[in-house]
């Protein structure tokens, strides 16, 4: 019987107490912090598509040049493929960017296949560079249906 009391007084100091407040200092962000914060949040993004950009024209040099695979060039085409997803702000941007991704994709998969009949690929590499074309040519048909969509 003592326990339902405790627990009724606990509850009532707890209601019946100071309300709680932030913390003494503490302001919201500001208008302008917001804003700087979205400028720069632009800046990095642009810094890092030219970065990855960079990085996978040396890896399309170094595969050229048979020393890097094309799983390397194709993980870097993709991160900079996705980095400029995230700055695409309309669908018909997003379209053309998978456009050309199915593009090179398509000359990648030949590639590997090419390697893997000359006896210097595996058939699962042709396949991952399949499905990562299959998986681009999903996702550029959703777009586009994205694209009809608003166009109505």
């Amino acid at each position: 019987m003592r326990m339902p009391a405790l627990i009724l007084a606990v509850m009532a100091a707890t209601l019946l107490g100071p309300p709680i407040r932030p913390q003494e200092g503490a302001t919201p962000a500001s208008k302008d912090q917001t804003n700087e914060s979205i400028k720069k949040v632009k800046e990095l993004r642009k810094e890092r598509i030219a970065v990855l950009r960079e990085r996978t024209d040396a890896f399309e040099a170094e595969f050229k040049n048979a020393r890097a695979t094309i799983h390397e060039m194709l993980q870097a085409r993709q991160q900079l493929i996705e980095a400029e997803l995230e700055t695409a702000t309309t669908e018909a941007e997003r379209v053309d960017l998978y456009k050309n991704l199915v593009v090179m994709l398509k000359v990648y998969e030949s590639i590997a296949d090419d390697r893997h009949k000359a006896g210097r690929g595996t058939k699962s590499g042709v396949l991952k560079v399949k499905a990562m074309r299959l998986e681009a040519e999903l996702h550029l048909e959703q777009a586009k249906m994205k694209v009809a969509k608003a166009g109505r």
